[in-house]
């Protein structure tokens, strides 16, 4: 690599992090980047590797910097998450070969499921990446960040079946109401049948 397109990478990504400090209401970079317990960056290549990790990812998958260098992050996504995390990096790639003069200002955001290094059960993060390009907009690796969402998507798991229990009550509530209503129904018009029965009995 030339000294150049590495001044460029470097631009991009103090480019990010500025926009990172921005959204997170920061004054201090170092503080975002060495103190964030919940959030960490890094950056992988084109062919998912890690090329750079912050040292507090493992406050949140539990696997050190040193362990995930040169790892694919497929080695820590489910399955499921895995082909949402490429389905994501080839609509983002489709979208900068489609408008090449439009850089991607914005990061795509996705929840995936980790698999956690001391923990049995997976853990879900918010993950959002950008691609980093060279200044002829070829993307050469991916800058991401990552954060631990676990206990809001358990919460809304729980919400969602409290939801579907409510529904489904509901609805047995409204078949019963339905077939009290058909049954009432039909004695009014036994009723009504059988008076019309005496008022031609008394004709």
């Amino acid at each position: 690599m030339n000294r150049d397109f590495l001044m460029s990478q470097v631009d991009q990504l103090r480019s990010i992090v500025d926009e990172l400090e921005s959204q997170n209401n920061k004054t201090d970079i170092y503080e975002i980047m060495n103190e964030t317990i919940d959030e960490s960056f890094w950056t992988i290549d084109l062919d998912l590797n890690f090329e750079s990790t912050q040292i507090s990812i493992e406050k949140i998958i539990g696997y050190s910097e040193d362990e995930l260098l040169g790892t694919s992050i497929s080695d820590y996504l489910t399955e499921d998450s895995l082909d949402t995390f490429k389905r994501k990096l080839d609509d983002e790639l489709r979208y900068i070969k489609e408008y090449p003069k439009k850089n991607l200002d914005y990061f795509e955001r996705m929840v995936l499921n980790f698999k956690h290094k001391h923990k049995e059960m997976n853990i879900w993060c918010e993950v959002k990446i950008k691609f980093l390009l060279t200044d002829k907009l070829v993307p050469v690796s991916v800058f991401g960040t990552i954060k631990d969402v676990t206990e809001q998507k358990l919460i809304e798991e729980s919400l969602y079946k409290k939801l579907d229990v409510s529904e489904k009550k509901y609805k047995e509530k409204l078949d019963e109401t339905q077939l009290e209503l058909e049954s009432v129904k039909k004695e009014l018009e036994e009723t009504k049948l059988e008076l019309k029965k005496l008022k031609q009995l008394n004709k």
